[in-house]
């Protein structure tokens, strides 16, 4: 498992491309005789559809793990900087939703997207 993709060649860059990347919100994870198996679910209203799989080595899972540490860390560190500049804009006299609870929300409402992230 190549862990960026300057890694990549022209034929595995082009081959990464090639199908569909269908949306996914949530995901399932088991650990079994066979590897690291990640399920990726869509849930719309409620119903959850399943959208794709992997399996993995439990080392190649580690290292995905690394590699989307590394990824995320900024959109972590923009998340973290709107949630300081949302608390920052209660008066003082309002009541003042927790920042643990500001970021869950966040991180898991679909309207924040990385384009919303990039402004500030």
């Amino acid at each position: 498992m190549r862990e960026t993709g300057r890694d990549t060649n022209p034929d595995e860059h082009a081959a990464a491309f090639s199908g569909p990347a269908p949306g996914a919100n949530r995901f399932v994870l088991t650990l079994g005789s066979t590897g690291l198996r990640i399920a990726f679910l869509e849930e719309a209203n409620g119903v959850s559809y399943f959208r794709n799989a992997i399996t993995l080595h439990p080392q190649d899972g580690l290292r995905l793990r690394n590699l989307l540490a590394r990824m995320l860390a900024d959109v972590e560190k923009q998340i973290d900087k709107l949630v300081s500049r949302i608390l920052s804009s209660y008066q003082t006299s309002l009541p003042t939703p927790s920042s643990f609870a500001l970021r869950q929300n966040l991180l898991t409402d679909a309207r924040i997207s990385s384009a919303d992230l990039t402004h500030l």
